[in-house]
């Protein structure tokens, strides 16, 4: 904890760390110990080091929400749209708010709408291009265009190649399509960057499995179940590699 303490105003005074490294440091504390105090510092050093960052404020507004302070998360909005000179900014982050309230109230196409013109004004950075991509991706995604899906994760990594929660969105297009290869590349990916997810492994074995994997998909079923012994899917998926399902020509279910 004292090291996480100290690693903050050194970051801060060298400024040796990108804002993707930044932030890609705090999700991953966030998953591994969610609402730690040493992710929220990430995030709010993050914010400090490029206060210019759409991405930066809104994974800061996200974490404060998270955390009971919708009142906080409100004034950093609020703050972003107030910095700006001439309101082109201003109108982005509209339309990014009004993106996010759509997309959980489940109004896909109307969601896409904004994203679509967020993705036409200049991104600050590729890490706000990679995630404006990656939520396009997940409305396409849930409108059942997995072309379009999978076209805008493959965009997103390609502006941000450690954007680790895009490989695990194209992952699972990958195995909806049945391209089992291709779909465990991409967890394996994302597993380098998060190798405690056991939805990750659950879905790299049932691609393991697909492709004559059996070995290894029944390693990544057990971690799964290690990590998380009630993982829905994970004990039946386990009966069918084990052969003792009650369906002997059942397939793997993913998470």
């Amino acid at each position: 904890a004292q090291a996480e303490a100290a690693l903050v105003p050194a970051v801060e005074k060298q400024g040796m760390w990108s804002l993707e490294t930044l932030l890609l440091s705090a999700d991953l504390r966030e998953e591994l110990d969610p609402l730690s105090r040493s992710a929220w510092r990430l995030y709010a050093l993050a914010r400090r080091m490029f206060p210019g960052s759409t991405l930066a404020r809104l994974k800061l507004a996200l974490a404060a929400a998270k955390r009971g302070d919708s009142d906080g998360a409100q004034r950093l909005l609020a703050q972003g749209a107030a910095e700006v000179v001439g309101g082109k900014a201003g109108r982005g982050l509209e339309q990014e708010m009004a993106a996010m309230m759509m997309m959980d109230g489940g109004y896909v196409t109307q969601a896409a709408v904004r994203v679509d013109a967020l993705l036409w004004r200049c991104c600050p950075t590729n890490a706000d291009a990679a995630v404006l991509l990656s939520w396009r991706g997940m409305l396409h995604q849930q409108a059942g265009d997995l072309r379009g899906a999978k076209r805008d994760f493959a965009r997103a990594l390609r502006q941000m190649p450690s954007f680790h929660e895009a490989h695990y969105n194209l992952g699972c297009v990958l195995l909806h399509e049945n391209q089992w290869s291709k779909a465990a590349e991409e967890f394996s990916d994302y597993l380098k960057h998060v190798p405690l997810s056991p939805l990750a492994l659950l879905n790299r074995g049932v691609a393991f499995a697909n492709i004559g994997k059996k070995a290894e998909a029944l390693a990544d079923t057990d971690a799964a179940l290690a990590l998380y012994p009630g993982l829905p899917n994970a004990l039946y998926n386990r009966a069918v590699l084990l052969g003792t399902a009650a369906d002997k020509g059942a397939r793997g279910k993913t998470g």
